[in-house]
């Protein structure tokens, strides 16, 4: 029983997406399911109390982008034609995402009371991916 049990604890270790080799298709699907959890997070700023709710989720997906980021500084920019190709399968979902983000930071600042005190604290919690 109890070296199944290590068998079981090894093999999970090992399967751990940490253990897998890094790609900029994981990479890119990564980071489109992060911002898109962010702008749903953002969807459900509705007024100062919803926006101080959503503070600790908000943090938790910054900081899974910051991960990212350095994961994705790890492996460098693609070229040539692997870059050509992730444009083609990943720019019109990213784009779609970064066009949530953007409406729900608009519909923050310009229809939610206290908006731009909100979007302050939004803009802090992705302030690591603009450090080099």
């Amino acid at each position: 029983m109890k070296k199944v049990l290590i068998a079981a604890v090894v093999a999970l270790v090992w399967t751990m997406p940490g253990r897998a080799q890094e790609t900029h298709e994981v990479l890119a699907e990564d980071a489109i399911k992060a911002f898109d959890t962010f702008a749903s997070v953002l969807s459900t700023i509705k007024d100062k109390d919803s926006a101080e709710k959503a503070k600790p989720d908000l943090k938790k997906v910054g900081e899974k982008l910051a991960g990212l980021k350095g994961r994705f500084e790890k492996i460098g920019e693609p070229k040539g034609d692997k870059k050509d190709e992730l444009d083609k399968k990943f720019k019109p979902k990213m784009e779609e995402v970064q066009k949530k983000l953007q409406t729900e930071m608009i519909r923050i600042a310009t229809k939610v009371d206290g908006g731009q005190e909100i979007l302050k604290d939004i803009t802090s919690v992705l302030a690591p991916l603009g450090k080099p």
